[in-house]
């Protein structure tokens, strides 16, 4: 009889140690936040950022730089761009790109790892091989999802890759690192480039010259991590590509695209640099593509509407489906509308500063009959083109991924101990 009173006894403290646990765990913090380190609360007080110079630069493009750490704070180049933010760079000369059936990519510049809470971030060099990606997915990624704010987030491609076939992540000597030999997935994101320490703006996106366009890619783990810490989810769309080389040649567009912009940007924005980074950059090292030319006179800076991260994917994408159609004589197909249109002449006005009232009801009208400019209805001209997969009713499949309820890595309760 003792026993069964002191378990009762035992279950109702239990009981009440769990009710008292919810109850606090569901109150708001009253506490105030605490001081930063030192070293952090000087530095934001008197920020002091190290400038990237031509040694750093030539340092960066040369094939044995391989692998970088990068202070996302404090690190510019010289026209204070953020140093973080430069865009992937293909090695080509070290690539197999032949008729072969073993083709090679060399992809410089990737960010695989680092602290985001440090502010630091670790850049490496993949190797990338034909034939290996399994699937590819339009990802939105969504910061909010409720309220006005739902419609904001960032559009960026993701390529899953076969378990056997997966990209090598290599160290300073080429050899597989040790820490993290193989990749899972790798995105491309279109970004709009500026300076640390600056927040991305709609209105200062109108302007061309405000940011400069930068294509960036990650390893996927890494890329989640970043936005948990935001706070954002992933919604995936998967294609629905025509055959099983398409893959290959989305991916090689996109390499192709951003490889071009990268040349470009940084020649453009640097006029003297000497000519050894001028032969690193050679516009002939990239390989004849009936790409090539369209890349070398097309307009490549950033606009929050007319070459943003919605467009440029959506235009990666087109570009593709154009070429497999092609080769293959798929016959006729649904073109991507990547585009909105001609922008109206008032959303200059408001680049320029010239904001109105009336603005704010035509920006109101006009979204509303072009819903695919909001990232979270960017899928809608894949949608039209009948580009993505759907279920056996037909339904569009989309799914989620936040690092509270699942991510494509593992559970965190598995992975963080």
């Amino acid at each position: 009889m003792k026993k069964r009173n002191h378990t009762k006894i035992f279950f109702a403290i239990q009981l009440v140690l769990m009710t008292t646990f919810f109850i606090l765990s569901g109150c708001k913090s009253t506490a105030p936040v605490g001081p930063p380190l030192k070293r952090v609360e000087h530095w934001n007080k008197n920020p002091t950022y190290r400038i990237g110079t031509e040694t750093d630069l030539l340092h960066w493009l040369e094939k044995g730089s391989s692998v970088s750490i990068i202070h996302t704070p404090q690190d510019r180049w010289s026209n204070s761009f953020a140093v973080c933010m430069s865009p992937f760079l293909v090695d080509w000369e070290a690539s197999t790109i032949s008729e072969s059936t073993n083709e090679v990519i060399i992809v410089h510049n990737v960010q695989v790892g680092g602290n985001p809470l440090l502010g630091t971030s670790r850049y490496g060099t993949v190797r990338i091989r034909e034939k290996s990606i399994e699937r590819v997915e339009f990802v939105i990624v969504r910061y909010h999802l409720k309220g006005l704010a739902k419609t904001s987030g960032h559009i960026q491609l993701r390529f899953i890759f076969k378990e056997n076939r997966r990209p090598e992540l290599l160290d300073k000597n080429g050899n597989l690192d040790p820490e993290q030999p193989y990749l899972d997935d790798l995105f491309i994101s279109w970004e709009a480039w500026r300076p640390t320490n600056t927040p991305w703006k709609f209105v200062e996106g109108l302007d061309p010259k405000q940011y400069a366009l930068t294509a960036r890619m990650y390893s996927g783990s890494q890329r989640f991590l970043n936005d948990s810490l935001r706070g954002a989810v992933w919604d995936c769309y998967p294609l629905k590509l025509p055959d099983t080389d398409a893959a290959d040649i989305l991916l090689w567009d996109g390499l192709l695209m951003g490889d071009s912009l990268t040349r470009r940007t940084i020649l453009d924005s640097n006029k003297n640099v000497s000519q050894k980074i001028k032969d690193e950059l050679a516009w002939k090292k990239i390989p004849n593509d009936p790409l090539k030319k369209l890349l070398k006179t097309t307009d490549l800076s950033y606009h929050a509407l007319e070459r943003s991260c919605i467009s440029l994917t959506l235009v990666q994408i087109e570009m593709a489906m154009q070429r497999i159609y092609s080769e293959r004589n798929l016959g006729k197909r649904k073109k991507i509308k990547y585009s909105p249109g001609e922008t109206p002449e008032w959303f200059n006005d408001v680049a320029r500063g010239d904001v109105k009232f009336r603005h704010s009801l035509e920006a109101l009208f006009w979204a509303r009959q072009h819903k695919q400019i909001l990232p979270n209805k960017a899928y809608l001209p894949l949608k039209e083109a009948d580009l993505l997969q759907t279920d056996k009713k037909g339904k569009i499949i989309m799914y989620r991924y936040d690092h509270k309820n699942g991510s494509p890595y593992g559970e965190l309760s598995r992975n963080l101990m």
